[in-house]
């Protein structure tokens, strides 16, 4: 058994109810202990329910959490070690880039796609107001859909795992 506190998993006020120990014939090499000798599942400890997500959003949680833990000494060689479909699943979202602000009501997360529509619906206001040209228009709404794209998953990590009830798309993980 792997005594969770002993390890340096932080926020463990309540032992009781989401159990003390972890079994260590059940290590799972996306989440890992502070002292990183060792290997723990940590999914159910650190959000409860997490498990039940799809593999997809495990592995993209696990890479944040990660991420953040190695920030200072080095959160960006961890992404540049990735292989290139990996890192660029780690950061985009093709649903996200068709579907728009509907994917991001369709997740929870629709202040963060209310505030990215009113952005939107603002600068194809200001094409129309000044009459720029389709191609103009064309390329502001693939910008927008990029946007949608690249904030996607950060956005769901935060929704998720920090509960933010932000209106920023923007927010940082911290």
């Amino acid at each position: 058994m792997i005594d969770l506190q002993q390890h340096g998993f932080i926020g463990l006020d309540d032992q009781r109810s989401i159990g003390h120990s972890i079994q260590d014939s059940d290590p799972c090499r996306h989440w890992r202990c502070r002292h990183r000798s060792c290997f723990a599942t940590v999914a159910a400890v650190t959000t409860p329910g997490r498990v039940s997500l799809p593999k997809v959003w495990q592995r993209r949680f696990a890479f944040y959490d990660e991420r953040l833990e190695a920030r200072p000494v080095g959160g960006n060689r961890l992404y540049r070690a990735l292989a290139y479909l990996s890192r660029s699943g780690m950061t985009t979202n093709a649903w996200a880039f068709f579907l728009g602000p509907i994917y991001f009501f369709v997740k929870g997360m629709w202040r963060k796609g209310i505030t990215l529509a009113l952005m939107a619906a603002g600068a194809m206001g200001v094409l129309y107001i000044v009459h720029a040209s389709s191609g103009w228009t064309l390329a502001v709404s693939v910008v927008f859909a990029l946007v949608y794209t690249f904030t996607a998953n950060r956005a769901y990590y935060l929704h998720w795992v920090r509960h933010s009830e932000s209106w920023n798309p923007f927010e940082p993980i911290r």
